[in-house]
C-alpha cells in the first residue's frame, strides 16, 4: 500500500508541477514581451540622444520647422483676434441700429395716433358744421346771411 501512496504523490507532484508551469508560463512570455519593449525604448533613447547632438539631426529639424509654424500659428491668432474685435463693433453697431429702430417704431406710433385723433376731431367738426347748416336752412329757408358755426382751429 505505501508504493500505492508513494507513486500517487510522485503523480500528484508531476501534476502541480505542470500546473504550476503552465500558470507561470503567462506569465513568463509577458515579461519577455516587456523586457523587449523595454530595451527597443532604451535603443531609441539612445538614438535620440545622438539625434540631440548632432547639429543637423532630424530633431533639430523638427524644432526648426515648428518655430516656423509657430509663426502661421501667430498670424492665426492676430487674424482671429482682428474677426473678434470687427465682429463686436457690428454687434455694438446693430445694437445702436435695431434702439433707433424701435424709437422710430415708437414715434410713429405716436404719431399715427396724433393724425387719428385730429381726423376724428375733424369728422366732428364736419359733421357739426353739416348739422348746423341742414337745421339752418330748414328754418330759415331763404333767409340769406344765416350764421354758420365756428370751426375750431387745431394747431
Amino acid at each position: 500500500m505505501k508504493a500505492q501512496f508513494s507513486s500517487y504523490r510522485k503523480k500528484m507532484g508531476g501534476h502541480r508541477v505542470a500546473v504550476l508551469h503552465a500558470s507561470q508560463a503567462g506569465a513568463q512570455q509577458t515579461l519577455k514581451d516587456k523586457r523587449a519593449f523595454v530595451g527597443k525604448l532604451r535603443e531609441k533613447r539612445e538614438e535620440l540622444r545622438q539625434d540631440l547632438e548632432n547639429p543637423n539631426g532630424s530633431t533639430v529639424e523638427k524644432a526648426k520647422v515648428e518655430k516656423g509654424s509657430s509663426r502661421e500659428i501667430n498670424a492665426l491668432k492676430v487674424e482671429i483676434s482682428v474677426m473678434k474685435k470687427t465682429a463686436s463693433e457690428k454687434r455694438k453697431q446693430l445694437l445702436k441700429e435695431t434702439e433707433t429702430h424701435t424709437q422710430i417704431k415708437k414715434d410713429t406710433e405716436i404719431q399715427h395716433r396724433r393724425f387719428e385723433a385730429i381726423v376724428r376731431r375733424l369728422h366732428l367738426q364736419l359733421s357739426r358744421a353739416q348739422d348746423a347748416h341742414r337745421t339752418s336752412g330748414a328754418t330759415t329757408s331763404g333767409q340769406q346771411g344765416a350764421a354758420t358755426p365756428k370751426l375750431k382751429r387745431i394747431a
